[in-house]
């Protein structure tokens, strides 16, 4: 009888520490749960708030800033006869309008993912380039090689921010009346390059890069921090071509 006893009361043990153990990690599932429903939903609401700054940013700013452009173009037109020193003034108010309306929308598209099932990084590259095109006048084109599918997160924001930079370069020094992207998209890396016709300057690899206001540095700096290279050539009177090669194999262990 003292032997049936001890059993039954062992087996009664490990019921319950069986079940405890079920609880213990029932009770662990829930809290992760809920983790991760907290998550998604902070997530949510810090999209929804970008959303709305974007918004605000569009049908404020954005909109003053490109009837500012336009206003300070007629301005310039209609001093030409009477007023020489006016309308020199007024033209030099026109590239600091468009770059500061190019920034402002910039910083819209900051606001929203940079990738979604809608948008990959060819659709991403195409609506800068264009917005480029239609804030500053300039011609401007993108071409595009290749699958832009499964890019990883890291190349890709590095390759919109490297595009940006050089699209703001092309407005404020260039002087340039049309600007070429291609982007080219292989197996194992990216390579986007960005030229512009305009007044180029004389490329000295040993100083370009302090140059102040160019950003050069920064365009370096995102391609080297993913194993990738920066070159940029230019010349006076030959234009200006920024090329980065970024590969994808060490991003895609980034982003895993």
């Amino acid at each position: 009888f003292a032997v049936m006893a001890a059993g039954n009361l062992m087996t009664r043990i490990e019921r319950t520490r069986r079940l405890q153990a079920v609880l213990a990690e029932r009770e662990e599932s829930r809290k992760n749960l809920e983790l991760q429903r907290r998550a998604a939903q902070a997530q949510l609401e810090a999209q929804m708030e970008r959303d709305r700054i974007s918004r605000e940013i569009h049908d404020g700013i954005a909109q003053s800033m490109y009837a500012l452009s336009l206003n300070l173009e007629t301005c310039a037109e209609l001093a030409v006869r009477e007023h020489g020193p006016l309308k020199e003034r007024l033209e030099s108010l026109v590239p600091l309008a468009r770059s500061t309306l190019l920034e402002t929308r910039q910083y819209i598209f900051d606001l929203k993912p940079l990738l979604s099932e809608k948008s990959d990084l060819s659709t991403v590259a195409l609506s800068q380039v264009k917005e480029f095109q239609t804030v500053t006048g300039i011609p401007s084109r993108l071409e595009v090689e290749g699958d832009p599918n499964n890019v990883p997160l890291a190349v890709a924001t590095a390759v919109y921010r490297i595009l940006q930079e050089s699209l703001g370069n092309v407005l404020k020094h260039a002087g340039a009346d049309s600007v070429t992207a291609t982007l080219k998209l292989a197996q194992d890396c990216v390579t986007l390059s960005i030229h512009d016709n305009g007044r180029g300057f004389d490329f000295d690899p040993a100083n370009t890069e302090e140059r102040a206001g160019h950003g050069l540095a920064n365009m370096r700096h995102r391609a080297e921090e993913i194993g990738g290279t920066f070159l940029l050539t230019s010349g006076r009177d030959e234009g200006t071509t920024v090329m980065v090669t970024l590969p994808t194999g060490e991003a895609n262990k980034d982003d895993d």
